[in-house]
């Protein structure tokens, strides 16, 4: 118990507590300013994250004499540092893809960073393993509280082809390494056990079609929720209108 409390409660409870004040005061301060200037706290986010995997680089290489091919900043939690700048400094048509890919993503690598967190004991890569993975999530609740990223049910294709692209592509890179950079790949903490009974060309089948499946369910419910809550507005504002005309002609 006093492992979990020490390496996985109190620093996760205090990163919990910062991500609450960063969402709340930019969403309530940038509420009414222009897109351009609610994003700012996304630009801030991007460069600290990139100081964070610069000085985490040089730490390694200091620490072990030797950098492995899977710790450069392509896994899929670093995968949002290369999506930040497409949407956060100038508007183009890849913009809502990247704001997209930086939020379904970045709640799952959170929820999957503190299931094994327990595990380790605190040191200074699990004090930026906090930072880093309460930074994604802070900006993807921040996406959507600030209305910056709207789930529609159209942009479900574009958010598999981006998140599934990549799952393909660093799972390859994870098999010709022998690494995981990807969270299907040999020697990863979650669905290593898939790669070793179904081997890659299955596995990666498999996790596609979950992939596809995963997007079309959550952006089709958001849709029917977002359908049936705007019907509910409009039969109660109808409602209201109707009543309005009755208390007009007494």
């Amino acid at each position: 118990m006093d492992k979990l409390l020490k390496n996985l409660i109190i620093p996760l409870i205090i990163t919990l507590v910062v991500i609450i004040l960063f969402v709340t005061l930019c969403t309530l301060l940038l509420k009414n300013k222009s897109e351009k200037a609610k994003l700012w706290p996304v630009r801030i986010v991007f460069f600290v994250l990139v100081a964070l995997e610069i000085a985490k680089i040089f730490y390694l290489i200091g620490r072990d004499d030797y950098f492995f091919p899977n710790r450069f900043p392509i896994v899929f939690c670093s995968m949002i540092m290369y999506a930040y700048p497409i949407f956060c400094f100038k508007e183009n048509r890849f913009s809502d893809v990247a704001k997209g890919f930086s939020v379904i993503p970045s709640i799952l690598a959170f929820i999957m960073f503190a299931a094994i967190q327990w595990k380790y004991n605190m040191s200074i890569m699990q004090v930026h393993s906090f930072i880093y993975h309460g930074s994604m999530l802070a900006v993807a609740i921040y996406l959507l509280t600030s209305k910056l990223y709207k789930f529609e049910f159209k942009k479900f294709y574009g958010q598999f082809l981006a998140v599934g692209g990549y799952l393909l592509i660093a799972s390859t890179i994870s098999l010709l390494i022998g690494g995981p950079i990807s969270v299907f790949a040999p020697g990863d903490p979650y669905l290593a056990f898939l790669y070793d009974v179904s081997g890659f060309s299955v596995g990666i089948c498999i996790m596609i079609v979950a992939v596809f499946v995963a997007y079309f369910a959550v952006y089709g419910i958001i849709e029917l929720c977002s359908r049936a809550l705007k019907k509910r507005r409009e039969k109660k504002s109808n409602s209201n209108k109707n009543d309005l005309k009755k208390v007009q002609n007494v």
